[in-house]
């Protein structure tokens, strides 16, 4: 039988100017079939919600609608692999990268019954709140420095946008408490982070 297993969490971070590739389990898969759509901020829950559910399922097919137009690649990768044993295999992201920028891409790979939400991104980000306001401290996931110029924001409830701010020299930007929801809870907010090209996000679920 054929089979092919994503090596990493359903969301998962790759550093972009490292190898760059996606490690995937193989047995007898002599061809993998790859669609790569890059996310915006404002589609970042509904790529969350494609990949926790069987690429084969009703609800999978569903939640890809309002994810179409955000369609950037697609190709066939041959592996040439011994036949009958699991193997690795990485597949090579770099061209997404390159030709599409850094950023969020929902994976569809081949038979894997589900796709992975990878960042492929440079931009680390630490976030601590409390109901006054959010320090976020973002750092180069290649060096471990601060980042200075990173225009950090917050996405609340409904997919409601506040104002940005920059991080210092020092990589940390302060922002304004996030507003709570009608239940006077603050529920799951997005930190988003921003610079050039480059685009990372830092789910959060309550005050820390």
């Amino acid at each position: 039988p054929t089979s092919i297993t994503p090596l990493v969490q359903s969301e998962a971070v790759i550093e972009k100017s490292g190898s760059l590739a996606l490690p995937v389990q193989l047995v007898n898969a002599d061809t993998i079939e790859v669609e790569a759509y890059r996310l915006n901020d404002t589609q970042l829950n509904a790529g969350i919600y494609a990949a926790q559910h069987s690429i084969e399922s009703e609800t999978f097919k569903s939640s890809m609608l309002p994810l179409k137009t955000a369609k950037v690649a697609s190709w066939i990768e041959r592996p040439k692999l011994p036949k009958d044993k699991p193997d690795l295999y990485n597949i090579p992201l770099r061209q997404l990268v390159q030709q599409h920028g850094a950023g969020t891409y929902l994976l569809t790979v081949g038979r894997a019954g589900r796709p992975v939400l990878v960042q492929l991104t440079d931009l680390g980000i630490t976030a601590r709140y409390d109901s006054d306001k959010m320090v976020v401290f973002v750092t180069s996931i290649a060096t471990g420095r601060p980042v200075a110029g990173v225009s950090v924001q917050v996405m609340g409830e409904g997919e409601k946008l506040q104002p940005a701010a920059k991080t210092g020299a020092d990589g940390v930007a302060v922002l304004k408490a996030v507003p709570l929801g009608k239940d006077e809870s603050l529920g799951e907010i997005f930190v988003l982070a921003a610079a050039g090209s480059d685009r990372s996000y830092l789910r959060a679920r309550s005050y820390g």
